[in-house]
């Protein structure tokens, strides 16, 4: 059998809800495997639990400096278990950045930008972007990315 492509999927928290939508679709869509931190890392459940505002941001505020370093660690891991990475770069995001940095730095891996609009005034896109990752304006030119980058790698 042959194994599926495996991407992280990068992305701010407040846009958990609307990209975990697209996640199910493009992995059915194109037969690849996306590891989302927000619903597939150990602090899942309790995001389930904040999802269903029980909690308030307050305590999801405690809940990341109580656990920072496990969170990072945890996802420094799923980085480096996965063959690239998909950004989305709605707006500046400090997570996204680093995790950008990081699989295309240090571990030398692929990674496509979807970048929807431009948030940027002066250039078209953030020249450290353009720099670590191929940029796609659009969720059709992202899937033909990563159909390609699923020719590439597979």
């Amino acid at each position: 059998m042959k194994r599926k492509l495996r991407l992280y999927l990068s992305h701010p928290f407040p846009e958990r809800d609307k990209i975990k939508e697209w996640e199910i679709e493009i992995e059915n869509k194109l037969d690849i495997e996306l590891h989302n931190p927000f619903y597939d890392g150990w602090e899942a459940k309790w995001l389930v639990k904040y999802n269903k505002k029980t909690s308030s941001p307050e305590e999801f505020s405690k809940f990341v400096k109580r656990n920072y370093k496990r969170i990072v660690e945890s996802d420094l891991r799923a980085l480096q278990r996965c063959d690239g990475m998909i950004a989305f770069v709605p707006y500046p995001s400090i997570g996204v950045a680093m995790e950008i940095l990081y699989m295309s730095y240090v571990l030398k891996k692929p990674v496509l930008i979807y970048q929807p609009s431009m948030i940027y005034s002066i250039v078209e896109t953030h020249p450290w972007l353009k720099y670590f990752g191929k940029i796609y304006k659009t969720l059709k030119g992202l899937e033909r990315g990563i159909s390609k980058l699923k020719r590439e790698l597979l």
